[in-house]
């Protein structure tokens, strides 16, 4: 197996014009890249301060209170994975979700990828997307939720059926 994680250090990358790239070991990428629905550059917002976050955000509605601003080159999950393979992908980008699957279509129907995907609002959710690029929709725990219409926090999408990993995983309790 090969990991790649893309983890935005607006630091780490000042004064570079491409992408810095860390390799850890044998197995493991980190690219400082910004995930968003086009390529080129953005405004990532840092917010900063006693009990921040510090992870950045390129959102609308930003800025914020209490938010550094940062210049940083952003790409698309489709352009950044267009000639590498990729069996699984975990997204967590604190409510920007929808802002990286617009980036990523080609991905979303020409792959059988699975997903692991937090959703973190509910006015957003809108599982029709995955539903007709193919997806199965699971819990964490492999609960099929295809029919369900209320968003799910932590979210499994699969083209494949995974009842039978489900078994398996209720066996180990």
């Amino acid at each position: 197996y090969r990991a790649i994680r893309m983890q935005m250090d607006p630091e780490r990358s000042r004064g570079h014009s491409t992408p810095v790239i860390e390799r850890v070991g044998e197995r493991l990428e980190i690219w400082s890249y910004a995930i968003s629905n086009n390529g080129g550059q953005a405004i990532l917002n840092v917010p900063h301060g006693p009990g921040r976050m510090q992870e950045g955000h390129i959102l609308k509605g930003m800025p914020r209170p209490n938010v550094i601003q940062h210049p940083v080159t952003t790409v698309t999950l489709d352009t950044f994975f267009e000639n590498k393979q990729v069996d699984m992908i975990k997204l967590d980008v604190e409510g920007a979700e929808w802002m990286v699957f617009e980036g990523a279509a080609q991905l979303l129907h020409e792959r059988d990828i699975i997903w692991q995907v937090e959703f973190h609002y509910d006015e957003d959710w809108a599982p029709e997307v995955f539903l007709d690029a193919g997806y199965h929709i699971y819990d964490l725990e492999l609960n099929n939720i295809d029919d369900k219409k209320d968003r799910t926090y932590q979210t499994i999408l699969s083209k494949n059926d995974l009842s039978e990993e489900k078994k398996l995983l209720d066996s180990l309790k």
